[in-house]
Parts: C-alpha cells; sequence; structure tokens
C-alpha cells in the first residue's frame, strides 16, 4: 500500500457494530488509494472493536485508537494530530460513501486549492429504507453562478451549509486556526463549523452525491429532547467565537436566523411532552437573549415573536407547518 497519506478519514466509534462494516468496505472499494482510515473506538459495549480489528489486519490503511468514551466531537479532537494526510474527512460510522467519493474530493479541493469543500448526497432513512436527495450545493451556485467563493460573498446563506459529513478541509487551516469541534454530545460539531467558516479564504462547491448519510431512530439528532439544553450552550460560544474574530456585523444576523431555524427544527422533533415540557424554558430563554441582545441591531421582532413566519422563512415545509399549527399557538403563547 502507498505511504503517501494525501486524505485522513476520521470515523469515531461507538457501538455501531451493526453498520461500521459497510462504512468501511465503502472506504475498502474507494479508486483512490491514498488515503488512511483512523477508526477511534469510543470505549464500544459491543463488537465494533472486534470487526474494526479484523478489518485492520485485511488493510494497514487502517488504524485504530482505542480509548475511553467520549463524544463523537471529542473523538475528532483525539484523532486530528494522529492524521499523516493533507486533507481531513469526517465520516460517520453508521454512513457509507460512493467509490468514487475520495478521488473526486480530491482532484476537486486541490485543484482550487480550498480550504474546505462542500459536497452533495443521500439520506438515507434507515426505517423506512428510502433515499433523500441532499442538493446541498445547489444555493452557492443558484446564487454565484459558480463553485467557488469566499464566505463574506455569502454572509446570507453561509449557515444554511450546516450539515456535518459533506464536507473535507485542509488539515493545515483546521490546525493552524485551532479549529475543534464541542464536547457536547448534541449539536457538537455547530462550533466547529462557524468557526471553520469565518476562517475560511476560499470555499469550493463539488456537484456530486457522493456521501450517504443514515438517519437512526436513536441517534442523536432524533433524540433532540434528552439533549435540548445543549442548544443555548452551543449558541453561546458560537456566538463568542464570531465575536472575538470581529465578525459580529458581518455574520452574527445569518448565524442568529440559522439558530432560530435550528432550535425550531429540534423543538419540533420532541415527541415526549416531559421533554417538551424541558425544552420551553430553555427555548424561552435563549430567545429572550436574542432579542434583548440584538433586536434593536440586526434582528427583526417578527423573527421570534411570529413563529409561523419564522418556520415559513427558514425552508421548513408547509406541511410540517400544518401539522404542527397547535404547536406554534401554544408557542406564541408562552413567549409572547
Amino acid at each position: 500500500m502507498s505511504e503517501n497519506v494525501k486524505i485522513s478519514i476520521i470515523m469515531p466509534v461507538f457501538n455501531t457494530a451493526h453498520f461500521v462494516g459497510k462504512a468501511i468496505e465503502s472506504v475498502l472499494s474507494q479508486t483512490f488509494t491514498e488515503y488512511e482510515l483512523i477508526c477511534i473506538n469510543s470505549a464500544s459495549t459491543d463488537n465494533s472493536l472486534e470487526i474494526l480489528k479484523r478489518y485492520a489486519t485485511i488493510d494497514s490503511r487502517i488504524k485504530i485508537i482505542d480509548k475511553e468514551n467520549a463524544s463523537q466531537g471529542a473523538d475528532r479532537n483525539y484523532a486530528l494530530p494522529f492524521a499523516k494526510g493533507d486533507y481531513i474527512f469526517y465520516l460517520d460510522s453508521d454512513d457509507w460513501i460512493s467509490e468514487d467519493a475520495l478521488v473526486s474530493m480530491y482532484e476537486k479541493i486541490s485543484k482550487e486549492k480550498a480550504e474546505i469543500l462542500i459536497f452533495d448526497g443521500f439520506k438515507y432513512f434507515d426505517s423506512q429504507k428510502t433515499y433523500q436527495i441532499y442538493n446541498y450545493t445547489a444555493p452557492i451556485y443558484n446564487l454565484f453562478q459558480t463553485n467557488t467563493f469566499n464566505p463574506l460573498q455569502a454572509k446570507d446563506i453561509i449557515f444554511t451549509l450546516n450539515a456535518f459529513p459533506l464536507k473535507i478541509y485542509k488539515k493545515d487551516f483546521l490546525i493552524e486556526n485551532d479549529i475543534k469541534y464541542s464536547d457536547h454530545r448534541f449539536l457538537e460539531d455547530s462550533l466547529f463549523f462557524v468557526k471553520a467558516i469565518i476562517c475560511a479564504k476560499k470555499i469550493c462547491c463539488l456537484n456530486k452525491k457522493i456521501y450517504y448519510y443514515r438517519i437512526r431512530e436513536n441517534s442523536a439528532s432524533n433524540c433532540a429532547g434528552k439533549h435540548f439544553k445543549n442548544i443555548a450552550d452551543i449558541f453561546k460560544l458560537c456566538e463568542k467565537v464570531i465575536i472575538d474574530a470581529g465578525y459580529e456585523a458581518t455574520f452574527m444576523e445569518s448565524f442568529i436566523n440559522y439558530r432560530i431555524r435550528q432550535t425550531f427544527y429540534y423543538y419540533l422533533k420532541i415527541k415526549s411532552r416531559k421533554e417538551k415540557t424541558i425544552a420551553y424554558p430553555i427555548m424561552k430563554k435563549l430567545f429572550k437573549y436574542i432579542k434583548e441582545k440584538y433586536t434593536t441591531k440586526i434582528i427583526q421582532t417578527e423573527y421570534i415573536d411570529n413563529f409561523e413566519l419564522v418556520l415559513q422563512c427558514n425552508y421548513i415545509s408547509f406541511d410540517l407547518i400544518r401539522k404542527y399549527k397547535k404547536t406554534i399557538c401554544a408557542l406564541k403563547t408562552h413567549f409572547t
């Protein structure tokens, strides 16, 4: 195998024995060969580690780090110093990639000399066994008619590009700017994404569907109620990053509008009445903070006072709005 590592794939693993084999097989099937796969076993209690060891005996490009349990973000941070590649690609252990994914990523990002490459993919809904196209790069191309841009050019829509898996990064860029994930177990990628965006000078897009993002019922993103308290904490961390970088006037409006939309999105995914009862005051406190600090500066009052308008303006489907009409009315009662 080649020792010239161009892409380091970092993959945290915790109790994904049913899925991790498919993720690894998708990497081993790549037409691009100059990569390493760093698997961080985060104290799995199933046979995930045994599966990793079996694959590591087959291919020397697979490296295993066996450590105590931590969040995915902490595991990704832990693995970065071990990476030998010029570029870093974070792969979730229950997802997979197309066989031309790595070559497509490498050719595009190295040619454009960009710090970040964004690409398209598919959402795979595990329970229904169905796929949904993830046209992630379309807003950029529609706006600029080009696939390369500076974040300052796209400040009004930049935070809509937050989907974690659909990116690859230049390693030196991450290290030089100390870009790391938070230790939270929910939305841990938000801090990483915000700092990466405001530090980048050039981002490029690849209009190609090469990533398969598995949606599971028990995944962190589908257990929003259990982790809803993290939303306010993450907001404050991201807010500080933007202010410390001197970009409050440039990015804060876009970031806050994105965060309001995301808060609604996760609240509407909560099914438990008990968890909703916990989420109400958290959301109320966060929106009160936003309203008091930013309304007179950059935020329209309607973004918080008119909940239905917020949902409509932020691309959540009208079907979802109708479905949660009673919830929206209840929210208005609580927040006004």
